[in-house]
């Protein structure tokens, strides 16, 4: 049987007691998840749910926020608290049966953001809720809610981690493990840009961080300026796990090259990518302008075909071959 708390990075403790409570039936009805953004409280209480209900075959949809037994509530989009409104909405959602599991779970999302009008109002239907119907009130601070409120739910705060743990979690990533070796500085900035957060840094990867890119980019750039076929061939053959990745590289790459040609004809020409014109000036200083317009047409090619062909490791060699052609120009 799945064990759905395998999916929570850290939180030993948490783990441990919530396992602890479902196992022997004593889960509460209400829990306050505390911590900063993007530190996992709604991916740790759906956790929980799911863990709650596991012998369902329906229990795995709720990971996956597709469990018409799991409900959010909270900040409504233009606002900026969460109001009597919202208060009133989950009452009357906490009274209709669940559809698929034997018990229905509300997660309520922003809770430092209520007024004191809402908390007030949540305050009876958090005392006495139906049976089988449990609350996961997220805040970035518990000491904003009502001590009323405090008082009808046990506060669980989540795992903050070290720069040093975060680093370890981030080499898990393909992405990310790359970028610590070939820009220290770069992976090092995300780590603490995360903010002892996994999903800041779920975010960084998934968003396809810019700073990777840019690393990247610039050694390809390097790589091209060398001359040299075996380096460019070694780069090129790892340099992307998806054919997303490698468009972003060489979109990337090609800004670059193209901040150099602007920079030869205008020493103040406004950049695309790089932030000092004597950067870029030195970038590529061993090839001609006619071998870094060629190498930006072999970029732009590739860009285009990069939809219809699905043999990757083939394109990655293939480019190796068309771009040190290139800069043979």
């Amino acid at each position: 049987m799945k064990n759905y708390f395998e999916s929570i990075y850290g939180n030993a403790d948490s783990i441990r007691y919530f396992t602890d409570a479902i196992e022997s039936g004593r889960l509460a009805h209400a829990y306050i998840l505390e911590g900063p953004a993007g530190c996992g409280k709604r991916t740790f209480a759906k956790a929980i749910a799911a863990q709650r209900v596991r012998h369902s075959p329906f229990a795995e949809r709720i990971p996956r926020d597709a469990s018409p037994d799991l409900a959010y509530f909270g900040l409504i989009e233009k606002k900026k608290t969460v109001g009597v409104d919202t208060v009133r909405a989950l009452k009357s959602a906490v009274y209709i049966k669940p559809s698929e599991l034997d018990a229905k779970f509300f997660i309520l999302t922003d809770c430092h953001l209520m007024t004191e009008q809402a908390q007030n109002a949540a305050l009876k239907i958090l005392e006495e809720p139906p049976q089988g119907v449990y609350f996961f009130l997220c805040t970035e601070n518990a000491s904003a809610l009502l001590p009323t409120v405090r008082s009808r739910a046990q506060t669980v705060r989540m795992q903050i981690f070290s720069d040093e743990e975060l680093a370890c979690y981030a080499v898990e990533d393909p992405s990310l493990k790359q970028l610590s070796t070939h820009d220290p500085q770069a992976f090092a900035q995300i780590i603490r840009n995360a903010g002892g957060c996994l999903g800041g840094l779920k975010h960084t990867a998934q968003g396809k961080d810019s700073s990777l890119f840019e690393s990247r980019a610039k050694e390809l750039i390097s790589l091209l300026d060398v001359g040299q076929y075996l380096p460019l061939f070694l780069f090129c053959s790892k340099v992307a796990d998806s054919r997303s990745q490698l468009e972003a590289l060489l979109e990337q790459a090609s800004l670059g090259l193209r901040d150099v040609l602007a920079i030869r004809i205008n020493p103040h020409a406004a950049l695309m990518f790089y932030t000092d014109a004597a950067v870029a000036e030195q970038a590529a200083s061993h090839l001609s302008d006619r071998s870094i317009l060629a190498v930006i047409t072999e970029m732009e090619r590739t860009r285009g075909e990069l939809a219809g062909n699905p043999n990757l490791k083939g394109m990655l060699a293939l480019l190796a071959d068309a771009l040190f052609r290139a800069t043979q120009n």
